[in-house]
């Protein structure tokens, strides 16, 4: 995960940085590489799948389109890499989302809240 996207808003674009290599030392292989974003429980948010071809190493971005409606929280950026053979490889990082959009009161109505609170608080002082 890159450091500037630990936290992410709705909607933006999550960058993931992958960095594959190739532990047998010699020839190149065709791995399949899939990304994705889950939940707490393990819920698939988002998801890509390709195949990459490795020959010592082979170093990436992708993104992952957070959506507009998921829920603040905190989310896993999920990585799987398969090789031909069968063997598994995994990485995942863990990110939060934030709301697009907070609640703004604007000063009027934070005006008026703080004149009604003396209001009160003076009745309450002359009785």
């Amino acid at each position: 995960m890159l450091p500037d996207y630990k936290k992410i808003l709705q909607g933006d674009e999550l960058l993931i940085q992958i960095i594959l290599f190739n532990l047998r030392g010699f020839g190149s292989a065709d791995v399949n590489v899939k990304h994705s974003i889950k939940d707490a429980i393990g819920n698939i948010i988002a998801a890509q799948e390709e195949t990459v071809n490795v020959e010592t190493q082979a170093k990436f971005i992708r993104k992952l389109l957070i959506p507009t409606d998921l829920r603040p929280g905190n989310y896993v950026a999920f990585v799987e890499v398969r090789t031909p053979d069968g063997l598994i490889g995994t990485s995942s990082d863990s990110f939060e989302v934030v709301t697009k959009y907070e609640k703004v009161y604007p000063m009027e109505a934070r005006i008026g809240l703080a004149l009604a609170a003396g209001i009160v608080l003076l009745v309450i002082i002359v009785f």
